[in-house]
């Protein structure tokens, strides 16, 4: 399974995408509530991080740390590097991805874990899905890709997230 699990900086990503420079996308979003003052969590990875560790329980059973996790974020990302990419047809995202690998001698399965920039062809789901969207491309040996999108960022979302969560731990 790959990626786009933190919508802020899937929206800092698109509108440097389409002009702005790293300062002003992310003082757009935070000036839409989509950053928060300090945005750290998001465009450190560090949310990203976490999101991936809760899917690694549920997709793959298994329990990582989040040192586990290989980590980039977004920072240190400029307007000209995605331009470069744009310039190829192809788009970066910050992109979470969990993968079974073999460790070498072919008994054991390992899992790795990574939220990095990716560039990505445009023939890719995710090189698409722009703004505060989120997306989770899921390939199977049943199936062989699946994605899925949905709202990644904004009030009424963490709301939804937060409601969920006080059922949950209700029921």
């Amino acid at each position: 399974m790959r990626g786009i699990l933190n919508g802020t900086t899937n929206y800092i990503l698109s509108a440097m995408a389409e002009g702005s420079d790293y300062v002003e996308a992310l003082a757009d979003a935070q000036s839409k509530g989509y950053a928060e003052t300090d945005p750290t969590a998001d465009v450190e990875g560090y949310d990203a991080v976490a999101k991936t560790l809760i899917l690694a329980a549920l997709i793959f059973g298994r329990t990582l740390k989040p040192e586990q996790v290989i980590r980039e974020g977004i920072t240190a990302i400029t307007r000209e590097q995605i331009q470069k990419v744009i310039d190829q047809d192809k788009r970066m995202k910050l992109i979470a991805s969990l993968q079974m690998v073999s460790d070498g001698d072919g008994k054991k399965t390992m899992l790795d874990a990574r939220v990095e920039p990716t560039i990505l062809p445009l023939t890719d789901p995710l090189a698409r899905v722009d703004g505060v969207t989120n997306a989770l491309t899921i390939h199977a040996d049943t199936l062989s890709e699946v994605t899925i999108m949905g709202p990644g960022a904004g009030s009424i979302q963490t709301g939804q997230g937060l409601l969920a969560d006080v059922l949950a731990c209700v029921r």
